[in-house]
């Protein structure tokens, strides 16, 4: 499983099973939290089409974190003021660049949560679409 995907299934799972993956790990390694959680202000850019140009976009509340897990860093970075959750990230940031062996065991537990979202999406598409209106099916006169 690559990072990105790795990242985007769990940043939208629940607060509960990143902290079970984090104790997970936390059991068998010893942490180094290198920068506590704290929320930032970053800038969000954007290219303007016609010109090809970089601008900026908008500013954004980011909570961030840094952890060591065996001498491995590891960050965690996301939306909106979620400090536990980033320190979370982080940590199993940390234990997939250190290549820990608890790393297939929680490549299977996330797989199976990407599933669960993917589920959810297409149920959710599915309920949005059923409100759907045909116009050419509405009569004319």
């Amino acid at each position: 499983m690559k990072r990105k995907e790795r990242t985007q299934i769990l940043i939208h799972c629940s607060l509960d099973f990143l902290t079970t993956l984090k104790q997970k790990i936390e059991s068998e390694h010893p942490i180094r939290v290198v920068e506590d959680p704290q929320l930032s202000l970053v800038m969000v850019k954007m290219r303007e089409s016609a010109q090809n140009s970089l601008f900026y976009f908008t500013e954004m509340v980011v909570s961030e974190c840094k952890v060591e897990v065996e001498g491995v860093l590891g960050i965690g970075i996301l939306q909106e003021n979620q400090l536990e959750k980033s320190f979370c990230l982080a940590v199993i940031d940390a234990a997939y660049n250190a290549s820990l062996e608890c790393c297939e065991m929680l490549t299977a537990m996330i797989r199976e949560q990407g599933e669960l979202q993917r589920k959810q999406r297409i149920h959710e598409n599915q309920q949005i679409l059923k409100t759907r209106v045909n116009f050419e099916t509405m009569d004319t006169e």
